[in-house]
């Protein structure tokens, strides 16, 4: 256990000396910030995307004293250790010590095997793996306390990264009928206790996934996380650039995790060989199947989706690596070290990947013009703004593009705003109007991340609330920058509001 959480530290190393990998880590940062100044999620602040990593944020934010990420980062790697010593932990149990260490080593390199952006962030992803797989492990305990920790631990996965909600059938199927060794047929076919074990899986998962209400309004947050999401998930796509970059996808997650993914394909077709024992590992492959899904779903094809395959990926492939001769268990150790080493390196100049805007002289003038605890309203998407400034998003939504339907993995245009979220704009201007912004930030001018396809002006309502209230007053890196008027009439609103 030592070993494998100082070798999941070191793999992390870039991340204790850079902070920003993955806009997703600002745009959870702003969250974090509206918490900490007594704002609620989903209603001072709203992301399509679950609640336990802002509320983890703002924890760090409030024990540090400062919106340094380095913390968030470590809290990441620590998760790493926890899903390697846990799968690590069963695979030892199972198969032996030599498939233990395989287990730790695939789980560990393969998470840091993906470019900077995806291996390094502390983002939904990152924070769901650890609980991920302690539920892929758990549930085939075979015993009901174990079904209801795995249950618990599915549900915490569920409140960092939504996508893991796919893993509640693959939960029940291991419940029901858990692979447990040594175990007869008859104690297998015990209905009774698999009945048990199953409801006691659903009810935890259920439990805490709803245990959200405690600290979120339950309606916003089931609205804004799962029920409103359907346009993002199913939203129309060109056929060739998907499936070029779903190619692209698929082949990257092979090249740099080839280990894995020829142990898991031998697992398969050991099993297509032999199906005497299909339910041994039926929940594993309903488990790889959901975390496919989750790659697939909204056909975005970011690389850190990859990280639900990981788990169930590993607990088949283990066992096959171990039982290799030693010439090939030498040749599947370089194709597990060497791409992870190599994405460690790239790690430490994560730039030369992916060159994210740089935030400063924006944050500057608004950290200059502002107080602590006002709020800057950004039309565009660019909530590094929020994270850098240290200042809550205005109008509640950490983009626009919730406004304008943009997306990442999607062209930009006037096509998208059909695909906008029902009542965005609305939850916008009113949250506007009850915690009136002291800036607006419009980047459309500046063309950033593509919002030069959606100008101001072409979203009348939104235009008008801008114009009544506020005048441009300066630029910045090409971005309009407007000044709440005081007497304009927003402050009575406000008070109204309240």
């Amino acid at each position: 256990m030592a070993v494998v959480a100082t070798l999941a530290l070191f793999v992390r190393v870039p991340s204790y000396v850079h902070e920003l990998f993955d806009p997703d880590e600002a745009a959870i940062a702003s969250q974090a910030i509206t918490i900490r100044e007594g704002g609620i999620l989903y209603v001072d602040a709203i992301d399509r995307k679950p609640p336990l990593p802002p509320f983890l944020y703002e924890l760090s934010f409030r024990l540090t004293g400062s919106t340094d990420l380095r913390p968030m980062h470590l809290l990441a790697a620590t998760g790493l250790a926890g899903a390697g010593i846990v799968l690590g932990l069963d695979a030892r149990r199972r198969h032996g010590a030599r498939a233990g260490w395989w287990a730790a080593l695939l789980a560990v390199a393969g998470a840091v095997a993906f470019f900077p952006v995806d291996a390094q962030a502390a983002n939904y992803a990152h924070l769901a793996l650890f609980p991920g797989a302690a539920a892929v492990v758990w549930a085939r305990r075979g015993t009901v306390a174990a079904s209801a920790a795995a249950g618990m631990a599915l549900g915490v996965a569920i409140l960092c990264r939504q996508s893991w909600l796919a893993g509640v059938i693959p939960g029940l199927v291991a419940a029901w009928w858990p692979s447990v060794p040594g175990a007869t047929g008859a104690e297998r076919a015990d209905r009774r206790s698999s009945a048990l074990s199953a409801g006691a899986f659903g009810a935890a998962t259920a439990a805490t996934v709803a245990a959200a209400g405690l600290i979120v309004p339950f309606s916003d947050f089931w609205s804004w996380t799962f029920s409103g999401t359907g346009g993002y998930v199913l939203s129309e796509v060109e056929v060739g650039p998907t499936l070029g970059r779903f190619a692209a996808t698929v082949g990257l997650f092979v090249a740099f995790h080839v280990t894995l993914v020829a142990a898991a394909m031998a697992s398969g077709w050991a099993r297509w060989q032999d199906r005497s024992g299909w339910r041994d590992d039926l929940d594993l492959w309903l488990w790889l199947g959901a975390g496919c899904a989750a790659v697939v779903a909204g056909f975005r094809f970011f690389g850190h989706y990859w990280l639900q395959v990981i788990p169930p990926a590993v607990v088949l492939a283990a066992p096959v690596v171990a039982g290799l001769d030693v010439r090939r268990r030498a040749w599947a150790l370089a194709g597990t070290v060497a791409p992870g080493a190599l994405a460690v390196m790239f790690a430490f100049t994560p730039a030369t990947f992916r060159d994210l805007p740089d935030p400063d002289p924006v944050a500057t003038f608004v950290r200059a013009n502002t107080d602590p605890g006002d709020a800057v309203l950004i039309w565009g998407n660019f909530p590094e703004v929020h994270w850098t400034a240290d200042r809550p998003p205005g109008g509640a939504l950490v983009h626009s593009d919730f406004v304008t339907g943009r997306s990442g993995g999607r062209d930009a245009g006037a096509e998208t705003i059909d695909e906008a979220t029902p009542g965005a704009l609305d939850a916008l201007l009113r949250a506007a109007r009850r915690n009136p912004p002291r800036l607006v930030l419009d980047t459309s001018v500046a063309g950033l991340r593509d919002y030069d396809a959606y100008p101001l002006r072409n979203f009348p309502r939104m235009h008008r609330f801008v114009i009544e209230h506020y005048e441009l007053t300066t630029q910045i890196a090409g971005i309009d920058v407007w000044t709440r008027i005081p007497g304009s009439g927003l402050e009575g609103e406000a008070e109204e509001a309240g």
